[in-house]
């Protein structure tokens, strides 16, 4: 699940700042908050998703140095030459 919702942040549709929502994005991916909860700890551990108590969880990290430091080895070519542009 970690990748997927990670995936979503490379994509572009979970953006910088945006504020994450246990409940749509359980909805979203058709799974349960249970399944969802320990990915938003997993991102947060790496760095993706900070966490501000009770204002929630938001994406968090410059784009630029999660893709080169954590994400190259999962990334595929085309993920790459989509990134470029950003």
């Amino acid at each position: 699940m970690s990748y997927t919702v990670k995936r979503l942040i490379l994509s572009g549709k979970l953006k910088r700042g945006q504020k994450l929502s246990l409940n749509r994005l359980a909805r979203d991916l058709n799974t349960t908050i249970p399944i969802i909860a320990p990915t938003f700890k997993q991102l947060e551990k790496e760095g993706l998703i900070i966490s501000k108590g009770k204002k929630g969880s938001f994406v968090a990290l410059p784009f630029n140095r999660f893709v080169g430091s954590r994400c190259k080895y999962n990334l595929t070519i085309l993920d790459y030459q989509s990134l470029r542009g950003i």
